[in-house]
């Protein structure tokens, strides 16, 4: 989906710009003339990309089989989804986990052992210790809680498949218990507590009925240019709406404040996601083109091994250059954006897509095409 693209790779920008502002301060925007469009809203808070990406994730996961509840598609059977989610995820995060872990683990936490930590993230168990959840790369702490989450997904179909709407009532309502809970011990402005699988299962699951609508009610369906109109208005209010995350999110402050916001807010963040994507899905075409433009279509491609490595890219570059909030934080930005856009595209082009492809059924399968990197090519016979 073309709007789910441009989602995805707005979130990715949000991300990148949030860790350069860590590092920089720089304050982002533009100039035309005498008018000033400030950024800063958006970039300060940029971490909110996170939630847009579980949010994306849970759409993504449940759209094939709603495709299935729609008479559309084959089931999608386990074996396929365990392959679709392994070669997706974890050869990208080995990689990058072992190069930074062995060469550049900047946010290495020194109250756990390496082996112990390096072990944990390999594991994806990292969530459950609260030095290792932030350890090697900060990044990292939400692939933890994404595989936390395939492991209960195939559980969440099961319910889904008979009643959705109960499903993600009970999904839903299960996150918001235990966000209350952790809000009455006061553990919500503790970074742990508040961000573990728990408290975005509202987000995931509101992304998976968002999938289970545009299935049933929405994909194939003639939408007359009145309907679309009004439906752009829709699209348009759910901009406006998630600016307005974004401001009350800065308003709540940082540090602390803002993970205790973010855990009680996440519901509210997930229905204006599912608005904006829903309406923007049915929407004239020039507004579909402005959201999955090709700038934002092509980071979103390259969004997950950009993910992965920005932070790691933003400090590296940082230890080296003083990037003050004046021009040269800008200059700073350039650089982070340029140096992780060509990580990202590389990675992605060369590593992770020929995976995808092959998707290996057996380690024979891997041994032969490891070795079909490094043989010559065969000679064309003389005719």
């Amino acid at each position: 989906m073309p709007v789910i693209d441009g989602l995805r790779g707005f979130a990715i920008l949000l991300v990148l710009f949030y860790h350069v502002f860590e590092k920089s301060h720089f304050i982002f925007g533009l100039k035309a003339g005498s008018y000033h469009f400030d950024l800063h809203t958006f970039i300060q808070s940029g971490f909110l990309g996170v939630e847009l990406f579980f949010f994306v994730s849970g759409f993504c996961l449940m759209l094939p089989y709603a495709a299935w509840m729609a008479g559309r598609r084959p089931e999608q059977t386990l074996k396929e989804y365990i392959s679709r989610r392994f070669w997706k995820i974890v050869p990208s995060y080995y990689l990058s986990l072992l190069i930074l872990g062995i060469y550049y683990p900047f946010n290495r936490q020194q109250q756990i052992p390496w082996s112990t930590d390096m072990l944990l993230h390999f594991s994806f168990l990292h969530a459950f210790n609260w030095p290792a959840f932030i350890s090697i790369n900060g990044n990292f702490w939400s692939l933890a809680v994404e595989v936390e989450f395939y492991v209960l997904f195939p559980f969440i179909v099961m319910g889904f498949a008979r009643a959705p709407l109960i499903t993600t009532a009970i999904v839903s309502i299960l996150g918001l218990e235990y966000s209350a809970v952790i809000a009455q011990q006061h553990l919500d402005g503790t970074f742990i507590w508040a961000y573990q699988l728990p408290s975005y299962l509202p987000l995931f699951a509101i992304g998976g009925i968002a999938a289970w609508v545009y299935e049933k009610y929405i994909r194939g369906r003639e939408i007359d240019e009145d309907m679309r109109l009004d439906l752009a208005g829709i699209t348009i209010f759910g901009v406006i709406a998630l600016g307005y995350v974004f401001e009350q999110l800065n308003q709540a402050g940082s540090g602390s404040f803002a993970w205790a916001w973010e855990n009680a807010h996440r519901l509210e963040i997930g229905l204006i996601l599912a608005l904006f994507t829903l309406s923007a899905a049915c929407a004239p075409q020039k507004i579909q083109a402005a959201i999955a433009n090709p700038v934002l279509t092509f980071f979103s491609d390259i969004s997950y091994n950009m993910y992965l490595w920005n932070a790691a890219i933003v400090a590296f570059i940082a230890s080296r250059w003083v990037a003050d909030p004046g021009w040269r934080g800008g200059v700073f930005a350039l650089m982070a954006l340029a140096a992780t856009t060509l990580v990202g595209w590389v990675l992605t082009r060369f590593f992770e897509r020929p995976l995808m492809r092959h998707r290996f059924r057996s380690p024979q399968a891997i041994v032969a095409w490891v070795r079909g990197l490094f043989s010559r090519p065969k000679k064309i016979a003389d005719a």
